[in-house]
C-alpha cells in the first residue's frame, strides 16, 4: 500500500507539476541513545523507518534519513534531543535541515543550507519540555539544560518557535497552516507536510526558499485539488519515526 500510494503521488507530481516527492525521515530518539533502553528490550534488526523508506524508495519517492547524521554528532557535547521533551533541538534539527538542502541544492544552488558557522549553538536552562506538561506537572517549575541554537543571520521570519524566551514547549502558533514568500527566484517552491519536528527548522527552510507552505501538523493527507494552483518545486513530507504510519492517511 506504502509503495502504491507514493507512485501515485509521484506520478501526478510530474506529470502535473515536474515536481518531485521527497521524505525526510527522522529517528526516535531510542534509536540514537538505544544504550540508555532498559536491557529487557531487544532492538530487532530492521526498523519501522527502514521498511517504511524502502517502500517509498520503491514508489519512486526520495526518501532522505537523518540517522547516519545524528549517529555521527551525539558525542558533540550538544544534545540532539530534549530529556523532558519529546522532540529533538535545533541541534538536531540542524542536521535535518543539512541533509534535506544538501540534497535540493543540487537543482537549487542558491537553496545551500547554511554552514554550521552561521548558527550559534548553546546549552542553557529553561523550563522542562512538554513531557513534563503532558502528565500534568508545571513545567515552569522544573528546570533543564539544553541545546538551543540563536541564529547569525536573518531568516525572515517573524514568528518565535517556543512558548516564551524561557520555554522549551514549543509555540502554538507554528502548528498552523503557515506560509512564507521571498522574492528570490533562484531558490525552490515547496509544499510541506509535517509532524512537529519541523518546528525547530520551520524558519530555517523558509529562509532557503522562495515561496514556502506548511500545512498544519498531522495533515498528511494528499490532496491534488490543493497543489493544482500552486507553483511548486518539491512536495516535502518531515515526520519523525514515531508518527511514520500516518502517512497512510
Amino acid at each position: 500500500m506504502i509503495t502504491r500510494r507514493a507512485k501515485q503521488k509521484v506520478d501526478w507530481l510530474k506529470q502535473n507539476k515536474d515536481a518531485e516527492l521527497i521524505y525526510l525521515l527522522i529517528p526516535n530518539t531510542n534509536e540514537i541513545y538505544s544504550e540508555h533502553m532498559p536491557s529487557s528490550i531487544v532492538k530487532g534488526s530492521e526498523s519501522l523507518m527502514k521498511q517504511v523508506g524502502d517502500a517509498l524508495t520503491e514508489g519512486g519517492a526520495t526518501v532522505l534519513t537523518v540517522t547516519d547524521e545524528l549517529f555521527a554528532h551525539k558525542d558533540d557535547g550538544f544534545d540532539l534531543f530534549h530529556k523532558t521533551d519529546s522532540h529533538w533541538t535545533e541541534y538536531g534539527a540542524y542536521f535535518g535541515y543539512k541533509t534535506l538542502f544538501d540534497y535540493i541544492s543540487k537543482d537549487f544552488p542558491a537553496a545551500a543550507p547554511r554552514p554550521m558557522t552561521d548558527f550559534t549553538f548553546e546549552r542553557v536552562v529553561k523550563d522542562a519540555g512538554d513531557l513534563y506538561y503532558d502528565l500534568g506537572f508545571d513545567e515552569k517549575k522544573f528546570k533543564v539544560t539544553s541545546t538551543f541554537a540563536t541564529e547569525k543571520f536573518d531568516t525572515g521570519v517573524d514568528m518565535p518557535k517556543y512558548m516564551t524566551d524561557d520555554a522549551t514547549r514549543i509555540n502554538e502558533a507554528t502548528m498552523e497552516y503557515m506560509s512564507f514568500s521571498s522574492s528570490d527566484t533562484s531558490k525552490p517552491n515547496v509544499f510541506v507536510m509535517r509532524d512537529s519536528y519541523s518546528v525547530m527548522m520551520f524558519d530555517w527552510i523558509a529562509e532557503r526558499c522562495q515561496n514556502v507552505v506548511y500545512k498544519p501538523l498531522w495533515e498528511f493527507g494528499f490532496h491534488t485539488e490543493e497543489i493544482e494552483g500552486m507553483d511548486v518545486d518539491y512536495v516535502i513530507y518531515i515526520i519523525c519515526e514515531m508518527n511514520i504510519l500516518s502517512i497512510l492517511r
